[in-house]
C-alpha cells in the first residue's frame, strides 16, 4: 500500500511517500511556511519517487496536537486532495507518528 503522508502540526512542513521524506524547517525566528511549502513539497515527493496520483492508495495527515492554523492547512489540503482524486483519507496523531 502506498501512502502519501504529510504533517503541518509543528513548525516544519513534512511530506513522505514510502521511505522518502522531504521536510521544510523555517529558520529560527521565522514563521512556519506551510501555506507556501506544502503543495510544492507534495509535488516534489511525487516527482522524485516517480509516482503518479493513480498509484497512491491512501492519504495520511497529521491531526495534532499543533497550532490551529497549521492543522487547518494540512487537513484542508488532505481533504481537498482526497476528494479531488478519490483517495481514502486517514488522520494520524502527530505525537504517535513521532514516537
Amino acid at each position: 500500500m502506498r501512502i502519501l503522508a504529510f504533517d503541518t502540526a509543528t513548525r516544519a512542513t513534512s511530506v513522505a511517500l514510502d521511505e522518502f521524506e522531504l521536510r521544510d524547517d523555517p529558520p529560527a525566528g521565522e514563521r512556519p511556511r506551510h501555506t507556501t511549502r506544502l503543495m510544492p513539497l507534495i509535488v516534489e515527493v511525487l516527482e522524485r519517487t516517480q509516482t503518479e496520483w493513480s498509484a497512491i492508495d491512501r492519504i495520511a495527515v497529521g491531526v495534532g496536537p499543533g497550532t490551529f492554523t497549521g492543522l487547518r492547512i494540512g487537513v484542508a489540503t488532505a481533504r481537498s486532495l482526497s476528494r479531488a482524486r478519490g483517495i481514502p483519507l486517514v488522520g494520524v496523531s502527530t505525537l504517535e507518528s513521532l514516537a
